[in-house]
């Protein structure tokens, strides 16, 4: 689907209009909708509902809610410093607790600063 074009303040010919109508299926009495921040589409006004809105979302693969913020992982850091003083070896760890390598790593770091968010 191609985002229509808003020729309301463009200065063209009439026949110049018509042939740029006829292309992009354009007409003077079509309503901005607004599909996200960034895009808003010109569309019939018996298209200008939530439903057309969020159809057009599925379609582009869009999300109409926000990303959800990944909880703190629960790693008990004095068993991962036990474990990985054993011998065990990060990857083993991260596995055991069920985070990656580079979140474990950030979580060691963060106890032996002794901040943390």
């Amino acid at each position: 689907m191609m985002a229509k074009v808003d020729l309301s303040n463009v200065e063209l010919t009439e026949k110049a209009k018509e042939k740029i109508e006829a292309y992009y299926g354009w007409s003077k009495d079509w309503v901005p909708l607004r599909i996200s921040k960034t895009v808003t589409l010109m569309v019939p006004p018996e298209k200008c509902n939530d439903e057309y809105r969020l159809k057009f979302m599925r379609k582009m693969n869009m999300t109409d809610t926000p990303k959800p913020k990944h909880a703190k992982a629960d790693i008990d850091i004095d068993e991962a410093n036990r474990l990985l003083s054993e011998g065990h070896k990060k990857k083993e760890v991260a596995k055991m607790f069920g985070v990656s390598v580079v979140t474990l790593d950030k979580h060691l770091r963060d106890a032996s600063v002794g901040g943390g968010n």
